[in-house]
């Protein structure tokens, strides 16, 4: 207590911490240097020493932080200089700069030691295989080490080893053992390494990585986001990643059933994601309006390349403001979306004002201009002057192959299996017809 009541002595002491605490800090310095220039020369160490620079760094930054705190202490109990005041500036910078270095090279010592682990463990691995009279071929497979990151990490190696097995069904336990060996990594590795056999080594992967109840959780999870789809690029992206999902359901024994509930149920999920003229052409594609899943996915492509390649298009047409009139593209008209093999002449998608980029929403108003179908005149169907009674828009349907209920052209009245309608009229608000055919706008 008279020590610290002391000004002379608490300056004393102040000055002494303050050169313990250079000295210490120029050690550290140079220990960090010389284990950076290891790190980005690619240098590898050895276990034995990772670890006996690990021991050292971590004895000079526990050093270093104590007297870190020290410094700080007798500097708020001593009244400081203005001399004084810029050195604890100083050390303050200082620490500030070495503390996250030195964490760093911490991390990357732990990390040399790791691998160093892992090597020795394969080459352990090797050394007890049997030698064999041939050379294997190389497998290209993503090592697998665990599933921390990626509670599929473990089933798409498991896809990918066993593929590459069929290519050499020849192989005997023992050198598809030492091949599942080459291929794994760290916990993996170690997990295996006592082993002898193939058929024992994969089935303690299996317990300890395969958690089916869990991936199945993950997969679901995709097929209950409520969140919109608002553009074409994120509805392609869903419907590619759902099909991911379904693949993945269907290995761990869960296929999704064509007209089964979970069909169904994602089905409804699905459209309840969709913009409504999205549904609208998938209803009229599958002649229902309330299609399944498997439905929806096998003409999904198709509907989405209606709007593609106009989005892209416009896109491209963007970037040349100064284009003429004479010399700017012409929009697609109705025949030439009817002759083209990718789009069925059943939905109109010629456009007008197209997003200005692929992720930009789509929207049938104001965005797509849809042609006629009664005299393929760039108008929407109910507001088609030439055939403007209700007799005159059925007897033209008619004459044109078209379902006079629904105007697809996939099949006529009589087969038609859209009615009663999901989209109901928006003059009449019924669900016995479209607008096109609804007989309180078109009276003869």
């Amino acid at each position: 207590m008279a020590e610290a009541n002391d000004p002379g002595a608490l300056t004393q002491q102040f000055h002494k911490t303050t050169i313990e605490l250079e000295l210490l800090a120029e050690e550290l310095t140079n220990k960090i240097k010389t284990i950076k220039s290891w790190h980005n020369q690619d240098h590898q160490l050895t276990h034995a020493a990772a670890e006996t620079h690990l021991e050292h760094v971590t004895s000079l930054i526990d050093k270093y932080s104590n007297g870190y705190f020290k410094f700080r202490t007798l500097a708020s109990l001593h009244k400081l200089t203005e001399s004084e005041k810029v050195k604890v500036a100083e050390v303050k910078g200082e620490h500030e700069a070495l503390s996250p270095d030195g964490l760093d090279c911490v991390m990357w010592l732990k990390q040399q030691m790791e691998d160093a682990q892992s090597q020795a463990t394969r080459d352990a691995a090797r050394a007890e295989s049997p030698r064999m009279p041939f050379r294997l071929p190389e497998l290209k497979i993503t090592p697998f080490e665990s599933n921390e990151s990626d509670i599929l990490a473990f089933s798409k190696f498991s896809a990918a080893f066993h593929d590459a097995l069929v290519c050499h069904p020849n192989l005997t336990e023992e050198q598809r053992l030492l091949f599942l060996r080459t291929l794994l990594q760290g916990e993996a590795l170690s997990l295996v390494a006592g082993q002898t056999t193939f058929r024992k080594a994969w089935c303690l992967l299996k317990q300890k990585y395969l958690d089916q109840p869990k991936i199945i959780n993950v997969m679901l999870n995709h097929f209950t986001d409520p969140s919109p789809l608002t553009s074409i690029r994120k509805i392609a992206d869903h419907v590619s990643q759902l099909r991911f999902k379904l693949s993945e359901l269907e290995a761990q024994g869960l296929p999704m059933e064509d007209s089964g509930l979970a069909s169904h149920l994602a089905g409804k999920l699905l459209r309840n994601r969709l913009p409504g003229y999205i549904n609208q052409e998938l209803a009229r594609r599958t002649n229902t309006g309330y299609p399944h899943l498997n439905q929806m996915l096998s003409c999904m492509d198709d509907v989405l390349k209606m709007f593609e390649p106009q989005a892209h298009s416009s896109h491209a047409s963007a970037k040349k403001p100064s284009q003429s009139a004479a010399t700017r593209p012409k929009a697609h008209t109705y025949a030439s979306i009817a002759n083209s093999s990718a789009v069925k002449p059943s939905v109109v998608a010629a456009v007008a004002a197209p997003p200005s980029s692929p992720d930009s929403p789509v929207r049938p108003s104001g965005i797509l201009t849809k042609n006629c179908k009664f005299c393929s005149k760039e108008h929407i169907s109910s507001k088609c002057e030439k055939f403007k009674t209700l007799k005159q828009r059925t007897d033209r349907a008619g004459e044109l192959g078209l379902c006079s209920k629904c105007l697809s052209s996939g099949h006529t009245k009589k087969d038609c299996k859209n009615h009663p309608f999901p989209f109901p009229c928006s003059e009449c608000r019924s669900s016995q017809h479209i607008r096109p055919f609804c007989p309180k706008e078109n009276k003869s």
